[in-house]
């Protein structure tokens, strides 16, 4: 059997896609939040002026290396002069040079890259780098004279700032000995901060850097196993409850057409087990009531066939009796009179055996099988003509087949309607008309006589109720309409009872008639 593949706008991508899309802002979430914490402390550290970073910087103590006699160089750049770098290049400006110069003004360590920087290019491409800068920069009069000036005022060991022709900053922090004598001089040179207008959109930008840099590559691992989990819960999750109710609506079709055996088999505890397990029951209780009204049914059918035995044929040969009697006790006599009896006592059986047959026929239609509707519907009104004395005309167009149970049950309408044609109507004539139109089968019967009130008489008969219920248990409809002018009764039923909706469309279409 060929398995559909669920609708794309069904209930089972829809909670698929519900599953996915709350994992993975449920996984967002908590990447950022994790993410959020350590870009806040940078930016926070990154905040700060580069004079407040050179106070942090106090703390690598480069007097202990520059009071020997002999500074340890290769301390001095390792120890003070990169990780001051560093510290400087997590600001807001971009750091050029770290210098660390001698009472002296000669150099005792110099860089120009931070620690990735050193690791990335070497140690023999950021001497260059330093020393190219470190020449254009000394090169510059105010430059050498604001370093000459710091070293010389020995008792002024005060942070000072300069702004050099080009806008870079000049930085000189003075080292003082254990004794408060100048030992030496931090000297960094910065790129100017960006101009105030640009602010706003310099501490969003470094926000989102620094948010992509501290978003390490487990956090987009763990983004893509969210993603699946989510995906492969949401899949089993929605098939498995899509799954479930379709088995609802198969079994509902089922039930549709009378296949009341069809039950479902979900014990599940959840609302959906709990609506299978009340819909097992509704439809146990409707089978309870269906095989109540059938047997309510046929034991009203047989009542109907006593009072017609009774009311007919009990009360022809009763009289057919009395003729037959009288005519053997005036036989001797006055045999024209009791050949008058006899006559009649012929003609009164003639009748009973046409009672009879309507009766049998009423009970089992078997003809149908082999002729069809329409001419068991021809020769039925031709006999039911003669016995009434009642016109008729019968108008016919077919071009659909209809299943068995369709065409037995128009023609026991047809039956009941005649019959009450002839009992209550006063009619002369009468017009069958039996026709396809719009998926069904129709069955009209008019009549000219004197009409009656629809309303009393619906509930006061078994005939109508019999009428009504055949055909509303194919799914049809059945319309009765009467005047003073006379009575139409008007019978519809679909040849198809695939659908439900199928089902209400043709019914709506009823309305107009047959």
């Amino acid at each position: 059997m060929r398995k559909s593949f669920p609708r794309l706008d069904g209930l089972f991508w829809r909670l698929t896609l519900s599953y996915i899309l709350v994992t993975l802002v449920a996984a967002f979430t908590i990447l950022f939040v994790v993410t959020l914490v350590p870009t806040i402390q940078n930016l926070q550290q990154a905040s700060a002026s580069p004079e407040q970073i050179l106070t942090e910087g106090e703390t690598m103590h480069p007097e202990a290396y520059l009071t020997t006699s002999s500074p340890n160089e290769e301390a001095l750049l390792y120890q003070v002069a990169i990780p001051l770098f560093d510290l400087l290049s997590k600001g807001k400006s971009r750091i050029l040079l770290v210098t660390v110069l001698k009472p002296s003004g000669q150099i005792a360590a110099i860089t120009a890259c931070d620690t990735a920087q050193l690791l990335s290019v070497g140690v023999p491409e950021c001497s260059i780098m330093a020393e190219n800068r470190v020449k254009s920069l000394l090169a510059l009069p105010q430059v050498q004279t604001t370093i000459s000036a710091t070293l010389i005022g020995k008792d002024h060991l005060t942070e000072s700032t300069y702004k050099l022709t080009n806008g870079d900053m000049l930085i000189i922090q003075p080292v003082g000995g254990n004794r408060g004598q100048m030992v030496g001089a931090l000297v960094t040179i910065v790129t100017a901060p960006p101009p105030p207008g640009a602010q706003g959109t310099s501490d969003l930008y470094r926000f989102f850097a620094l948010f992509w840099h501290n978003l390490d590559q487990e956090g987009f691992s763990f983004i893509l196993l969210a993603i699946v989990l989510g995906t492969i819960t949401g899949l089993l999750t929605s098939h498995n409850l899509a799954w479930r109710l379709r088995q609802i609506i198969q079994a509902s079709h089922a039930w549709s057409r009378g296949e009341f055996q069809v039950t479902l088999k979900d014990t599940a505890a959840d609302e959906v087990g709990q609506l299978a397990r009340n819909l097992n029951s509704m439809v146990t209780q409707l089978q309870l009531l269906l095989a109540s009204w059938q047997e309510e049914a046929v034991a009203e059918e047989r009542n109907r066939l006593a009072r017609e035995l009774h009311d007919s044929v009990k009360q022809q040969v009763f009289s057919t009796s009395l003729l037959v009697r009288a005519a053997r006790k005036l036989l001797p006599r006055d045999p024209q009179k009791a050949q008058q009896h006899l006559q009649e006592a012929e003609e009164l059986a003639s009748q009973i055996q046409q009672e009879i047959i309507e009766l049998t026929g009423a009970l089992r239609p078997a003809h149908l099988v082999n002729k069809g509707l329409a001419p068991v519907m021809r020769s039925y009104l031709a006999a039911w003509s003669r016995s009434t004395g009642i016109a008729f005309e019968l108008h016919i167009q077919r071009t659909h087949p209809a299943r068995p149970d369709i065409e037995a049950t128009l023609f026991r309408v047809s039956q009941e309607a005649l019959a009450n044609v002839a009992r209550h109507s006063k009619a002369s004539q009468v017009e069958v008309e039996l026709l396809d139109k719009d998926n069904s089968l129709c069955l009209k019967v008019q009549d000219d006589g004197i009409g009656f009130e629809v309303k009393q008489a619906t509930g006061k008969g078994i005939g109508l109720i019999t009428m009504r219920e055949r055909v509303e248990m194919l799914a049809g409809k059945l319309t009765i309409r009467s005047s003073p002018l006379g009575t139409v009764v008007e019978a519809w039923i679909p040849f198809s009872r695939d659908s439900a909706e199928k089902e209400e469309h043709e019914m709506a279409k009823v309305r107009d008639g047959c």
